[in-house]
């Protein structure tokens, strides 16, 4: 499901279907990643891969914010997996002694910190260790999105298009074209393409996405060339990265967290118990579905090398 389809299940579970909404979108979107990012981190949802280099005199490597959790560090360029230790432990050993061969990691987790031991030496070839890391959803949820389509393709003689855009409402909207070899933009203003060089007319219904363009006539967009728009879309399409099947899951994660608003209009805290102990089921299937599929050795079709 994109997210407006989410919303719409949201509202009408939550029976918040009728304007003026108790919960706004911006609202709603916030929850939905709030629940996929909780997910995700009870779960130990999407595995990953990444690299970072070790160089001569550094002991400590910052990783990427975004990492939970390290479960393998392994240095391929001296073919060896390191043991991991705590990073108090770390601490108390000789923070002067060096070597050219790494044997342990600790990750501190509170300030974001891979420290290895022994101290790489001055001597030090640059090592490249490779982490099998737990990480949350690359990219959050999108509270609006853009969207790139094409319009028409020029001839040399067409001087009308007409198009309607896939996911409206639309916010903004630039359209691109090029004539005699020069790319041109415009952005509408109030729902009108203002171009007095090159157009006649041009206009985008915001609430349809309906566009209309005409261009004067010596003025047609060059052969074989796109006129497109891109534009801001009110029509959430984002897709959160989980696998499909779990969409529905996260409604119960959003609908805790809604009847928790404070206000006299929301707040229930019975429901949001209810939906909290739906929640809890939810996440604790997701995660015995996760550790059986990986129990089993099979593949996971999950991207990797995604940061």
């Amino acid at each position: 499901m994109i997210v407006s389809d989410l919303i719409d299940r949201i509202r009408e579970r939550a029976d918040d279907k009728v304007t003026r909404y108790l919960h706004s979108n911006i609202e709603l979107v916030a929850y939905l990643n709030h629940s996929l990012e909780e997910l995700c981190a009870r779960s130990s949802y999407f595995r990953d891969k990444i690299d970072a280099t070790i160089a001569a005199g550094a002991r400590d490597y910052l990783l990427d914010y975004r990492i939970y959790h390290i479960l393998k560090v392994y240095d391929t360029t001296n073919k060896v997996e390191l043991r991991q230790c705590s990073s108090d432990v770390i601490d108390t050993w000789d923070t002067d002694e060096t070597d050219v061969f790494l044997q342990y990691y600790a990750l501190d987790s509170m300030h974001g910190y891979l420290s290895v031991y022994p101290k790489p030496s001055a001597t030090f070839t640059p090592a490249t260790l490779k982490l099998s890391v737990i990480r949350p959803p690359i990219n959050p949820l999108s509270l609006n999105q853009s969207n790139t389509e094409t319009v028409g393709t020029g001839t040399g003689a067409a001087t009308n298009f007409t198009y309607t855009c896939n996911y409206p409402a639309v916010t903004t909207a630039t359209i691109t074209y090029i004539i005699g070899g020069v790319t041109i933009s415009t952005t509408a203003a109030i729902g009108v393409f203002t171009d007095a060089t090159n157009l006649t007319s041009g206009t985008i219904n915001l609430a349809t996405g309906v566009i209309a363009l005409v261009f004067k006539a010596g003025k047609e967009p060059d052969d074989e060339t796109d006129v497109t728009v891109t534009y801001t879309s009110v029509y959430y399409t984002d897709t959160p990265e989980i696998r499909r099947d779990h969409h529905e899951g996260l409604i119960d994660g959003v609908l805790t967290q809604c009847y928790m608003k404070q206000d006299t209009d929301t707040k229930a805290m019975n429901d949001a118990e209810l939906h909290r102990r739906f929640w809890d089921k939810f996440v604790g299937k997701v995660t015995k579905e996760i550790a059986d599929y990986r129990a089993v050795s099979l593949r996971i079709a999950f991207p990797t090398g995604a940061f």
